[in-house]
């Protein structure tokens, strides 16, 4: 049984909820500082977890049932996250009755600073992601940003006045998934490009359909095994950047965005057999 978007985020925010609840009187639990308290860490929960189901881990898409489902449950929970922080940065998240203290000590100038950088990176993250308007090329890049952004939120939670202790269990989970977390970006970002199987395909058969162009490859030594349905990520040797496409019998690529674009009007005037790289990512 694959896991579905709601189970993980449902997961994260009760586990959260749980340790948080922990750590505080429960005479103070039904006070809008608490919830506040609760959304905040939430927030970077579901954002260290967005992080590490971008990280592109086997085991991870073996657990929801295929890549595409991985991206739908990221997108969700990023989607949440904004929420939360939304809430938590409205509403004070401190009562007097609480023993406060931040975990790292910073200047009241830097603190502060953190507290709305944190919100705005977090936004700008979702923003960015959601704009389908934004060029693929340019969204991929502005998207690889989001590892350095979650620092940011990180350094928030830290040098922020909390009853959380870093050894009480509500901190010991967030720190968890947060070193989790920025692995899981380090590894997308530095190791992934050198480590992600791909095999070199030739472009056999070109044939305008309706609504796309229709792709057939043959592999150049060794290909993938794949099921009509799944989908993989394209990089033309041509080209400038790798898109993940719908697998049948054939690629089927719609003129949307600027591989579409490209698909549609400069193959079919190529002079040469176009090769391309296909990585094995393929989705159910």
């Amino acid at each position: 049984m694959a896991l579905k978007s709601w189970q993980v985020i449902g997961s994260v925010v009760l586990i959260t909820s749980i340790t948080v609840l922990m750590q505080i009187s429960s005479e103070t639990w039904i006070t809008s500082a608490t919830v506040s308290l609760i959304m905040g860490a939430s927030a970077l929960a579901c954002m260290a977890s967005s992080c590490i189901l971008a990280s592109r881990w086997h085991g991870i898409e073996r657990l929801f049932g295929g890549l595409d489902r991985v991206y739908e449950a990221h997108k969700w929970i990023a989607i949440w996250a904004l929420i939360f922080a939304v809430y938590h940065f409205v509403f004070k998240a401190k009562l007097d009755a609480w023993d406060l203290a931040p975990i790292l000590e910073l200047s009241k100038y830097w603190t502060r600073l953190m507290r709305q950088l944190s919100l705005v990176a977090l936004g700008l993250i979702i923003l960015l992601a959601l704009n389908r308007k934004i060029p693929y090329g340019n969204w991929r890049w502005l998207h690889k940003f989001s590892g350095p952004l979650f620092l940011i939120v990180i350094l928030h939670w830290l040098s922020f006045e909390s009853p959380i202790t870093l050894t009480s269990p509500a901190g010991i989970w967030l720190a968890l998934l947060c070193s989790v977390g920025v692995i899981a970006a380090l590894y997308k970002m530095i190791l992934y490009p050198f480590i992600a199987k791909a095999g070199e395909y030739k472009l056999v058969a070109i044939s305008q359909g309706k609504a796309a162009v229709h792709l057939e490859f043959e592999p150049v030594r060794k290909g993938f095994q794949f099921k009509a349905g799944q989908f993989s990520f394209i990089s033309l040797k041509e080209g400038e950047f790798p898109s993940y496409f719908t697998v049948k019998q054939a690629l089927a690529i719609k003129p949307f965005g600027n591989f579409g674009t490209y698909t549609q009007e400069g193959l079919p005037t190529f002079n040469k057999v176009p090769r391309a790289d296909v990585l094995d990512e393929l989705g159910d």
